[in-house]
């Protein structure tokens, strides 16, 4: 795995007050003009699998993640979005259906949502729109191969320290090599994210913790990043 950088971004208890801050000004004017700002609390559902995607989402505060729930209830969790990051986008500009159920994985969650046709329909005229518009894509990508680089980090422990320094990039906030990851994340969601039992998590959660690799705080955790990656390493 690659050297350790520091968190990319604010932490995911932030918020952000501009809906889809990466797109251009005339394109974020169109879908702010539609958008509602709609409230959820933990474990409600943005849409579910198979739900039409009629509309593009853009997480103002808390934390989103996308996943598929098994026919024996065993959860696997495609990905994690914080705020200023765009939801669903690929079902959206397919005009087709959610693959998988999006559900709010913090303790309260803001997003904005606007009606799709209206811009895509716009976007046939604009170059610029529509070359915008696929720009949330590459960044989808990028959150594919870090699932990718945790799945293949090796066992269990290297999965784990692998998924927590990439979430702290993403998501959280360092002072040197201390790093702290605000994410109210269950023990039960870190281990679908790691494809391990939940009991084999804790196990290893508690061990670091006794051994000072990391602690536990409300929200979320804090470590030392140089520990945690010779760990990924190993």
């Amino acid at each position: 795995m690659q050297a350790t950088r520091g968190p990319e971004r604010g932490a995911a208890d932030g918020d952000v007050r501009q809906p889809w801050p990466a797109w251009p000004e005339d394109l974020r004017q169109a879908l702010s003009g539609r958008a509602r700002l709609r409230e959820r609390r933990r474990g409600e559902a943005l849409w579910r699998e198979g739900d039409r995607a009629l509309e593009f989402t853009c997480v103002a505060r808390g934390l989103i993640k996308v996943a598929r729930v098994s026919g024996d209830g065993r959860e696997t969790i495609a990905g994690l979005f914080g705020p200023g990051d765009t939801v669903g986008d690929a079902a959206v500009l397919g005009g087709g259906e959610y693959p998988a159920t999006a559900i709010v994985s913090s303790a309260r969650a803001e997003v904005w949502q606007s009606p799709a046709a209206p811009v895509l329909a716009a976007a046939h005229d604009n170059p610029g729109w529509s070359e915008a518009l696929r720009q949330p894509l590459l960044r989808h990508t990028e959150i594919l191969l870090q699932r990718i680089a945790v799945a293949s980090a090796g066992g269990v422990p290297q999965r784990l320290a692998t998924l927590l320094l990439g979430l702290t990039e993403r998501f959280g906030a360092a002072t040197g090599d201390e790093w702290r990851l605000p994410l109210a994340l269950s023990r039960g969601e870190l281990a679908a994210l790691v494809n391990a039992r939940v009991e084999t998590t804790i196990r290893i959660l508690r061990q670091w913790e006794r051994e000072g690799v990391l602690a536990s705080q409300r929200p979320g955790f804090r470590f030392y990043a140089g520990r945690l990656q010779a760990i990924a390493d190993e």
